[in-house]
């Protein structure tokens, strides 16, 4: 066979050509798309800095890789300007998603800005800490440099991406922020590379805010209600932090990720400097930080911060670069080389945002897989699950107004989720029957992941596939 790659922005969309050999096991990566709404999305670099606009969320992003941008550029929403005369750009939502002029108030944010803006982000490895907080370049503690600037920027159908590179400890730290113009949401993917000729082992990253949701609205306040949406294990494998307005116009931020090494908290002494060792952090047993919570579904009601703490086992030297490792997301089994490492994690300004973003983030792992797809004759095909406890497969595909699957059980859920993570379920009903048959006609053509689930809320499997 012979495969053609077609680039739609950030997305892969692969052609299958079929050349009929002994073997009729072909290998194909699925795409997700968004071609629509271009008009709405746009980036920007103004000095160091990268702004990020969407149709219901803006961003702007300062030269260390954290949020906050001074003079953001003409017809974006700040709120709030500086004695100083000028303006910050954290982040801002358009939560009822009906316009940046329509309701009362019209949108919500700055989620941070006001009054000592805090926003970040910390690295460790062993006895090295590096942070970048608030705008304010970088700080080090035992010894090693932390270094990095905006590298670029880019406009491609539905979507913004702002890249952020640097290096820490002979390791270059990449991350890069997606805004979708058809998201309540944006996610930062952070991919670490082990330059060094030695391994580096327990890899620790923490993103952090203090959430002032509506502070500079009427009514308004700096106290938050944050509670721990989700820490694992769960069903959900999520783990969000949550914080909502305690008085005054209605909001929202969540902090969270369906990365399976990832834990997060709720503390009052912020910002936690470069002598915290994230170790604790990441144990939840830190005694530096205050007053905090990790248990789920705690709550504390004051004007605190979030945050969100990853670990990274292990890097293998650069030497071994060429070497593939195989390693597990909540979604899929992935090979990388075995000195790099990434994981995803999210802002959300909706309870429905927060479930979106998970399911995209799933779903952006599964397509980064590639699945296997046999030939049944010369026009039909079926694509085996990703990550499936047991036999799951799914034709045709691409599919018509008909999908056919096999390996489903009579207490299987199975759900259909957009490429913006969004259930497009049609209330499918799983019978105990070798062949299950759904139909699909109302739905437009593009690109879905279906996620079957089994009674206890555990994914069995998720499936790339196309409708046509």
């Amino acid at each position: 066979m012979s495969v053609v790659v077609t680039m739609f922005g950030s997305f892969r969309y692969t052609k299958l050509i079929y050349l009929m050999k002994t073997s009729t096991l072909l290998r194909f990566s699925m795409f997700a798309a968004g071609l629509f709404f271009a008009a709405n999305v746009t980036a920007q670099m103004v000095g160091g800095s990268v702004f990020l606009k969407g149709r219901y969320v803006e961003a702007g992003i300062c030269d260390n890789g954290d949020f906050g941008a001074a003079s953001p550029p003409a017809g974006y929403h700040p709120h709030l300007t500086f004695s100083g005369g000028g303006a910050k750009l954290g982040f801002v939502a358009d939560p009822a998603m009906d316009g940046w002029a329509v309701g009362t108030p019209a949108y919500m944010g700055d989620y941070f800005v006001p009054g000592s803006p805090f926003e970040g982000w910390n690295i460790q490895i062993g006895p090295i800490r590096s942070y970048a907080h608030s705008c304010m370049g970088y700080t080090t503690v035992g010894g090693g440099t932390l270094t990095g600037a905006n590298v670029s920027y880019t406009t491609s159908g539905s979507e913004v991406v702002g890249v952020w590179e640097g290096s820490f400890d002979s390791m270059t730290v990449r991350q890069e922020t997606t805004l979708d113009t058809n998201a309540l949401f944006f996610t930062m993917k952070v991919t670490l590379i082990n330059n060094a000729s030695v391994a580096k082992d327990d890899i620790y990253y923490l993103r952090s805010v203090d959430p002032d949701n509506n502070q500079t609205w009427v009514g308004g306040s700096f106290v938050t209600n944050n509670v721990i949406t989700y820490q694992l294990p769960n069903v959900h494998d999520a783990t969000v932090v949550t914080a909502n307005s305690f008085s005054g116009p209605a909001s929202s931020l969540s902090l969270g990720t369906a990365d399976t090494n990832a834990r997060c908290m709720i503390y009052s002494a912020w910002p936690i400097s470069g002598t915290t060792d994230m170790s604790d952090l990441f144990a939840g047993t830190a005694t530096t930080i205050g007053t905090s919570h990790y248990a789920a579904g705690a709550t504390y009601n004051a004007d605190v911060a979030i945050g969100l703490v990853f670990r990274v086992a292990h890097l293998a030297p650069v030497d071994s670069a060429s070497d593939s490792v195989a390693y597990r997301t909540t979604s899929a089994v992935r090979m990388r080389p075995a000195n790099q490492s990434s994981f995803t994690y999210f802002y959300a300004f909706s309870d429905d945002a927060v479930d979106s973003a998970l399911n995209y983030i799933k779903i952006k792992n599964a397509m980064d897989t590639i699945a296997d797809v046999e030939v049944v004759d010369t026009t039909t095909t079926y694509v085996k699950a990703i990550n499936s406890r047991g036999s799951i497969k799914a034709y045709p595909n691409p599919a018509g107004e008909v999908l056919n699957v096999t390996g489903l059980t009579a207490s299987d859920h199975v759900l259909l989720f957009d490429m913006m993570g969004r259930n497009v379920s049609q209330n499918w009903t799983v019978r105990d029957n070798k062949v299950n048959t759904f139909t699909m006609q109302d739905l437009p053509t593009g690109n879905y992941i279906l996620m079957v689930k089994d009674e206890h809320g555990r994914t069995r499997a998720n499936v790339p596939l196309r409708k046509q």
